[in-house]
């Protein structure tokens, strides 16, 4: 819009320059943007030029005609405009301002369209390029198993590193596994199977992540979930971690897929950005430090070096005391979540 508008403005000084040599109409600088609005656009130039609700419109010999198919003819201009005194001067008995005005017209249209062109072009190449978008996603490096009430939990870090966070955005896991079976090629059988998450929770969230601040995705291994030992079918309940930690240790391969998708607000584009864990990047008796606080501002400060820091569980407290301020509430918290890159917390929080 503001590309727009300096074009019309711009254009407009040559309208009302021409209408001192040669009287087209125009009485103030305001009906020359009227003028280099309907020449630009092609919106056409009716019975009368385009003035102000304060200027009377001119007739006669030295205002434009309307022509078939609004075309503006050349000879309008040359009726009340002779050969100017500048080109007298200079000499040139070629050129007249009529044909400089009809020059005018075409290279403001011109102009009108390469600005189209680039417009056009730098949404195309937005919604084309979606995919770089996804890049801003980041996911921790490892996915951590956790025993919580006698349970196992698999979990990992997500965030999004852009200041305008995906909109609506939902996660689907999925797990892949080969179990022996000598009936398949190779004596391999691959299977797919989706993954319940947890958090967030399908059933109250409708599975949409909020990625203003780095989320937690949390999955309760139970005998319904793919990385839970075989047992008889109707089983209830959920194996001992000991169990899963066997299961997984004879497992020959599994790999959990990570899908995030959401909505790009400027452009309305769906953005999927992916990502694997393989049995070498979950981790037991771990868990995942501090990577929010509040700087002195009161502003949430995300450190996304932080996301993917992992520590023994003996060793998780003291971190967690160590990296939070002792004021931290008293400063207040903004809403706004504007999430920064900040490699040195610790600064910010002193």
């Amino acid at each position: 819009m503001p590309r727009y508008f300096a074009c019309f403005a711009f254009f407009a000084l040559f309208w009302i320059w021409f209408t001192d040599v040669c009287d087209i109409g125009l009485d103030s600088y305001r009906d020359a943007f009227y003028l280099s609005v309907e020449t630009q656009m092609t919106i056409g130039y009716g019975h009368f030029t385009a003035t102000s609700a304060t200027s009377q419109i001119k007739r006669g010999k030295h205002v434009m005609k309307q022509m078939e198919a609004h075309i503006l003819h050349i000879e309008t201009f040359s009726l009340g405009c002779p050969r100017s005194e500048l080109w007298r001067m200079l000499g040139s008995s070629a050129l007249d301002m009529s044909q400089l005005v009809a020059v005018l017209i075409v290279v403001q249209t011109v102009v009108g369209l390469m600005l189209d062109a680039t417009v056009i072009g730098v949404v195309f190449q937005k919604l084309a390029n979606a995919n770089a978008r996804a890049n801003t996603v980041i996911f921790s490096d490892t996915a951590l198993l956790e025993v919580e009430e006698g349970c196992a939990y698999l979990r990992f870090r997500v965030a999004d590193m852009s200041w305008r966070p995906l909109s609506q955005a939902t996660m689907q896991v999925y797990c892949v596994q080969h179990h022996r079976d000598e009936s398949q090629p190779r004596g391999i059988r691959v299977e797919l199977a989706a993954v319940h998450l947890e958090e967030p929770d399908t059933d109250i969230h409708n599975g949409i992540i909020f990625l203003g601040l780095p989320a937690m995705v949390s999955h309760k291994i139970n005998y319904e979930s793919p990385l839970s030992p075989d047992v008889p079918a109707g089983t209830t309940g959920s194996p001992s971690p000991n169990d899963v930690r066997k299961y997984l240790i004879e497992s020959p391969y599994l790999e959990v897929l990570v899908l995030l998708s959401g909505t790009e607000e400027s452009t309305g584009a769906i953005v999927e950005a992916r990502h694997s864990y393989t049995l070498d990047d979950m981790f037991w008796n771990r868990a995942y430090g501090t990577c929010v606080s509040i700087n002195s501002e009161g502003y949430h400060c995300v450190d996304f070096h932080a996301i993917h820091h992992t520590y023994p569980l003996s060793a998780l407290t003291e971190q967690r005391h160590l990296s939070m301020p002792n004021g931290a509430i008293a400063h207040g918290i903004s809403h706004t979540f504007p999430a920064t890159l900040d490699a040195n917390m610790d600064s910010d929080n002193e």
